[in-house]
């Protein structure tokens, strides 16, 4: 009897022992590892042709990932990290990160692009997640307080500082909705600012539309939207602004490219920013990258407040005057009525030769 129970006993002992160091090996690997060509890589201790850009921003997210049971994996470039449940594959956000960079370095080629951090993209199981990481975010940025109240229950995000973006697999009442078309829009309202910095808002969620139409062939992210989404507002986008521009005495002007404004959800506005982007796409090969280019420098230049003794500080809510965002547009892709026709005509649409 005493024999067995001592059997029995040091049975429980060493499975505890065994429990407790895989537990360990996992707090220990949770420190700085992140996945990046099939390996788990300490960046601590990384090879010497593992994207350096990249360390800094593994150490910042991967305390959060480990307190609540992620994962981090870096795309094989270094330009993205996906954040996924430790017990999910990441294999079709890091194809997602590739169809994304791919359209953007065919459509917004820009060779003085320099090595950056890689965004980051979480894809959150749950609600609960979803706050905690808002949360953290609002402490590691201070600025983003105000944000993170409102914040909190969004099924996604993107923001520009930091460079991070989410999408809530387990959030509630989200019936007309697709997690993949919402990974893509993000990622691609992301990458353009990692590549070309601050842009007006429209232009930026015109380019994620571009993109979440061509890779996912319809629409479901619609931000700042709230309430029911028809079926038909899923695609036919084409369509819809044939019909908004189908009069053909309706005044054009810039207010009207540049209608859409953040917090709130104007479905015409949406139509002509995306339709913007495709004018440009199709009709202006090249024309993008030097608009994104020319519309960030104004931003950079004229957006500083001079403080005094050599010293400035960042007006946070500037935007590039319309005035300016007209001059660029013309300057670059020809007169503002050749749009307007774009608009009203859609596919049969012919650009004058230049």
């Amino acid at each position: 009897m005493g024999i067995r129970w001592w059997w029995c006993a040091s049975v429980a002992v060493l499975l505890a022992n065994v429990a407790l160091a895989r537990l360990a090996g996992e707090w220990a690997e949770g420190e700085s590892v992140v996945g990046w060509k099939a390996k788990r890589i300490d960046v601590d201790a990384a090879p010497a042709e593992f994207p350096a850009a990249a360390c800094e921003t593994v150490r910042k997210y991967a305390p959060w990932a480990r307190e609540h049971g992620y994962k981090l994996e870096l795309d094989e470039r270094g330009r993205a990290l996906v954040v996924v449940h430790k017990n999910a594959s990441a294999s079709t956000w890091l194809k997602h990160f590739d169809g994304v960079f791919e359209l953007l370095e065919r459509e917004a080629a820009d060779s003085a692009a320099t090595e950056s951090e890689p965004l980051v993209m979480f894809v959150l199981k749950t609600e609960v997640d979803a706050r905690s990481l808002v949360a953290r975010l609002a402490e590691q940025t201070p600025y983003l307080a105000a944000w993170a109240s409102s914040a909190k229950d969004m099924p996604g995000f993107a923001l520009e500082l930091p460079l991070v973006g989410s999408v809530t697999l387990g959030a509630r009442d989200q019936k007309e909705w697709d997690p993949d078309n919402e990974f893509v829009h993000r990622t691609a309202e992301l990458a353009l600012l990692r590549r070309f910095g601050r842009q007006p808002y429209w232009l930026l969620e015109g380019w994620a539309w571009h993109v979440e139409i061509a890779r996912c062939k319809s629409v479901y992210c619609f931000p700042y939207r709230g309430g029911f989404v028809g079926i038909g507002e899923h695609g036919g986008w084409d369509k819809l602004l044939r019909d908004d521009w189908s009069d053909p005495a309706a005044t054009f002007s810039i207010d009207e490219v540049a209608a859409l404004r953040r917090g709130i959800w104007d479905a015409r506005a949406a139509r002509q920013a995306w339709g913007t982007l495709e004018f440009l796409t199709r009709h202006h090969p090249g024309a993008l990258t030097a608009i994104l280019r020319e519309l960030h420098g104004i931003w950079d230049r004229d957006s500083r407040r001079d403080i005094g003794g050599g010293s400035w500080e960042r007006i946070t809510d500037f935007e590039v005057p319309r005035a300016d965002q007209l001059r660029v547009l013309e300057s670059l892709a020809g007169p503002l009525s050749e749009l307007r026709r774009f608009f009203e005509l859609g596919s049969a649409y012919r650009a004058p030769q230049r």
